[in-house]
């Protein structure tokens, strides 16, 4: 197995439809993506309702690749974006790609370890 088939494991990208006529094609975290969450959260209020929102529009904004088609990279313009839509929105968003991608990336990990090699004890 190569370093990048070993990288690309367990992810997922699927395209969700959270609103009528609103596609969105996301993926699963990867640990660098997560660190830079928890990074872009050091440095947000203690509010829980702030940190909540921060955690979202943090996550989504590196866990959407298209928007109807459209194609992000650049996480600041995502997240700006994320910023401005009714909260409602993007608890809507939200809810859909921890069903989806969560969901289903247990169910890879589980397939993963029931299909993988165990080192034999020496």
């Amino acid at each position: 197995m190569t370093l990048a088939e070993l990288a690309g494991l367990g992810k997922v990208t699927k395209e969700i439809e959270p609103l009528k006529d609103l596609k969105i094609k996301v993926h699963s975290l990867t640990v660098k993506e997560e660190e830079e969450i928890y990074a872009s959260l050091s440095k947000v209020s203690d509010d829980a309702l702030v940190k909540t929102s921060a955690l979202q529009i943090e996550t989504l904004a590196r866990a959407i690749e298209t928007i109807n088609g459209e194609k992000f990279t650049d996480v600041k313009i995502l997240s700006d974006y994320l910023k401005t839509i009714q909260r409602h929105v993007l608890s809507v968003i939200w809810q859909a790609w921890m069903k989806d991608i969560e969901e289903q990336s247990v169910q890879d990990l589980a397939s993963l370890k029931k299909n993988s090699v165990t080192p034999k004890a020496a």
